[in-house]
């Protein structure tokens, strides 16, 4: 009789620790999936041009370079003038816990000739966004995407660089 008490107990046990661990995996996966953003139907600001749109994320282009209050992970990667090595720089992802990743492109230079392009990478490989050729007249082109991955991976490709050029990428 003890015997079937032991087993009866420890079978209850183990059945109240597997119930207690999928309610708790179902609240993370609610949280998870109300911050999700329907890119499809991403509400774009006013003289904005649409350079990529898909279900993972958009990059559009415009003038307006206005940011409301928000925390900002900037990386800057420099060239010296005739260097057009591939370079890339590791950011840490602002958003672990998924959501959504804003961010920013920018190039800029002294001679209006210089021109390359930016990639960015997720920590497993996947490349998230890539700019069209940027030139310093181009301004800045801004996008969002859905967040993975702890470390992101930029990939500066410069083109030309007649003098001193820096690659600009802000996250938020």
């Amino acid at each position: 009789m003890k015997r079937f008490l032991a087993v009866f107990t420890v079978f209850c046990l183990c059945l109240t620790m597997t119930a207690t661990a999928f309610a708790v995996e179902s609240e993370v996966t609610a949280e998870t999936e109300a911050t999700t953003v329907d890119y499809l139907n991403y509400e774009f600001p006013d003289g904005a041009e649409v350079l990529y749109q898909s279900e993972e994320g958009v990059i559009y282009y415009t003038e307006d370079v206005s940011y409301s209050a928000r925390t900002s992970y900037p990386l800057e990667v420099e060239f010296s003038s005739g260097d057009t090595t591939l370079r890339r720089m590791e950011i840490s992802n602002p958003h672990l816990l998924g959501g959504t990743c804003e961010g920013s492109f920018r190039l800029v230079c002294s001679n209006a000739n210089a021109s390359g392009q930016m990639l960015l990478y997720n920590d497993r490989g996947t490349q998230l966004l890539a700019t069209r050729i940027l030139s310093p007249s181009d301004g800045e082109y801004r996008f969002s995407f859905n967040s993975v991955g702890t470390k992101l991976i930029l990939s500066c490709i410069p083109y030309r660089t007649p003098a001193k050029t820096t690659y600009i990428c802000n996250l938020w």
